[in-house]
């Protein structure tokens, strides 16, 4: 006890060393930025399009032999990245410790190099309506999405029920549901990210809709994303 002449006794606190420590208050996503876009690079579907500006070497040589001159060296167009992926990530109240993480992969999309990037939001049933903005603003119907983005790989990012612990059997069937159409629109293939533990889908609409065929799920971790991206390039396992 600590006391002032003439004062009255102030209790003094007793803290422990290891509560000094700095403690780091500001959120961080799931995935850093840039590891995200070292891993959307992985996603790679070469092909040549455009104008003519790389030399062909073995048809140049081969034009040589045949005519004995070379007026003009052959020339072919560039490759480029043309793998197309749609990004869907739940915004509903559930998904609200990682809002942060949303914005992250919405950044990292535009930075992807993919040759075609985009990304939707919905709020815990992407059969209902799919929206342009985080706060689910400006809804759109799947269709439309479609239209806008078609034949994309699809990478669907949300708790899938897990956060709160219940077997829906309704969002399970309008997953399913969901799943049919997004094949019928051309978004093939899907892999789903899972923020939650995958000890904790257990018991949850998440193991359920984990076993839909057609769905390939994953723990948003840094190696569950590879998992994830390798699944929609063709080169996974699962």
């Amino acid at each position: 006890m600590l006391f002032r002449s003439g004062g009255i006794g102030l209790p003094q606190a007793v803290i422990p060393p290891e509560l000094l420590q700095p403690h780091v208050l500001t959120p961080r996503p799931v995935v850093g930025l840039r590891q995200m876009i070292v891993t959307w690079r992985r996603f790679r579907l070469a092909r040549r399009s455009g104008p003519k500006v790389q030399l062909d070497i073995d048809a140049t040589v081969a034009e040589k032999c045949r005519c004995g001159t070379l007026t003009e060296p052959v020339l072919l167009p560039a490759r480029g990245n043309e793998a197309r992926l749609l990004a869907l990530f739940d915004a509903s109240a559930s998904m609200t410790p990682w809002r942060g993480t949303g914005a992250v992969v919405a950044d990292s999309l535009g930075r992807s190099q993919l040759g075609h990037a985009a990304i939707r939001y919905f709020d815990n049933d992407p059969l209902e309506a799919l929206f342009e903005s985080a706060r689910l603003l400006r809804p759109q119907s799947l269709r439309d999405v479609a239209l806008e983005h078609p034949a994309c790989a699809l990478l669907v990012i949300g708790d899938a029920g897990a956060a709160r612990g219940r077997s829906d059997r309704e969002r399970i069937r309008s997953t399913r549901r969901f799943v049919a159409l997004a094949q019928d629109a051309g978004w093939w293939p899907i892999a789903w990210l899972n923020p939650m533990p995958q000890q904790r889908w257990a018991g949850s609409s998440a193991a359920r809709i984990a076993a839909i065929p057609g769905i390939a799920m994953f723990e948003f971790t840094e190696d569950g994303l590879v998992l994830a991206v390798d699944h929609l390039r063709g080169k996974g396992r699962h």
